[in-house]
Order: C-alpha cells, then sequence, then structure tokens
C-alpha cells in the first residue's frame, strides 16, 4: 500500500503494552497522562468470542462501554450513509473518549466527508467486533429505538423539507 492509504484496525486485544495501540487509537485528550489502559481493556472485551462468552462481554462491555452512546453514534453513522467509518467498515474514522467521572469508552467519529456514501439497503451493523455486543438481545433493543427515534424525528422528508430549500438558497442550480 502507498504511505497515503489508511489502514484500519479492528479495535481487540492488540496485548497489554499500550505501544500496540498508540498509533491506531490516538489519544486526543489528556495526552501527558499517556493512559491506555481503558482502551486496552476494551480491545480485550471486544475480542471476547463465541455464544460461550455472551454473559462475560455483556457485562465486560457495561463495565468499560457506555453501549447506549455507542449504539446512538453507531445508528446515526448508520443511517447518514458514512461508508468511510469504522461502523461501515472502513475500521477507521472513529476515536474514544473515557469519562472521568465513570471512566467508560465513548464513541467520537470523525472525518465525515463520506456521508451518505452508502447504498440504501445497506446492512443496519457494520461487520466489525461491535456488532457481538449490539446483538446482545437488549442492546439490540435500544439500537433499534436510536433507528427508529432518528427516522422519527430528523432522517425523514418532512424535517428535512424546511433545510432542503433553505441550502436550496446557496446553490446554483444549472437546468438541464
Amino acid at each position: 500500500t502507498s504511505p497515503n492509504n489508511v489502514l484500519g484496525v479492528e479495535i481487540s486485544d492488540l496485548g497489554d503494552d499500550k505501544e500496540g495501540y498508540r498509533w491506531n487509537f490516538l489519544i486526543k485528550n489528556q495526552r501527558l497522562r499517556d493512559d491506555y489502559r481503558q482502551i486496552i481493556e476494551l480491545g480485550k472485551i471486544l475480542s471476547l468470542v463465541g455464544s460461550e462468552n455472551g454473559s462475560e462481554l455483556d457485562q465486560r462491555s457495561r463495565e468499560v462501554m457506555d453501549v447506549d452512546a455507542w449504539s446512538r453514534t453507531f445508528a446515526y453513522m448508520v443511517l447518514g450513509g458514512i461508508g468511510d467509518s469504522y461502523v461501515n467498515g472502513g475500521l477507521h474514522n472513529i476515536q474514544f473518549y473515557v469519562r472521568p467521572q465513570d471512566h467508560r469508552v465513548v464513541p467520537l467519529p470523525w472525518d465525515q466527508d463520506g456521508t451518505f456514501n452508502t447504498p440504501g439497503n445497506a446492512a443496519l451493523f457494520g461487520s466489525n467486533h461491535f456488532r457481538k455486543v449490539m446483538e446482545i438481545p437488549h442492546n439490540l433493543h435500544f439500537y433499534y429505538g436510536h433507528l427508529h427515534d432518528m427516522v422519527s424525528t430528523t432522517f425523514n422528508v418532512e424535517y428535512l423539507k424546511p433545510w432542503i430549500a433553505h441550502y436550496a438558497k446557496f446553490l446554483r442550480l444549472e437546468e438541464t
């Protein structure tokens, strides 16, 4: 690959040394602390495989992740068709924030210039490890709830029509 290509890395168990995580999961706040403990734990949790780990995955994911925030973020990214993202198979363009009050990891999507870039019939889940967390029945219920809420409030013609009219004033449309 050329040096300009972005190579995504699955959030997974990359070992106990923070150097295995540093380049792919850059710290964007409190860099001087250089603390990767929760990111390392997140990788270990998302590496749990198989149905025999279902209850452990559920319990540990709730301890380390804000699963509701992840669900809402992923619902937004799926509905927005953001193709160049961790959610839709890119395995990059996501950062993490570890909340100081509870030490749970929250996803922060970024570089979303590929909006409305996936087909309308694309899957509601990416192919990444977080899918296993979303497929836990109560998490799936909340994920579908976020999708329903967004479709009912913002991702629909009634809501978007005034915004389309507003921004159309700034476009120079050529007649064909």
